[in-house]
């Protein structure tokens, strides 16, 4: 019973820093000051406008 405790807990705790990695990843020109990374910012970070997601494919997975 421990172990499956632990096992909810670990879940738990992977799913509430999902959720604030993609907050980060998502606002991440305001998240840039913060931990002084201006300029260094990825084309991995910019979404495409909410306008295209809908034409846009989802990756295989």
């Amino acid at each position: 019973m421990a172990e499956l405790a632990l096992q909810l807990e670990f879940t738990l705790l992977v799913t509430v820093l999902q959720d604030r990695l993609n907050y980060i990843v998502y606002n991440w020109k305001q998240a840039e000051a913060p931990l002084r990374l201006e300029g260094s910012s990825s084309l991995m970070f910019h979404r495409p406008p909410q306008d295209y997601e809908p034409l846009i494919p989802n990756a295989p997975g």
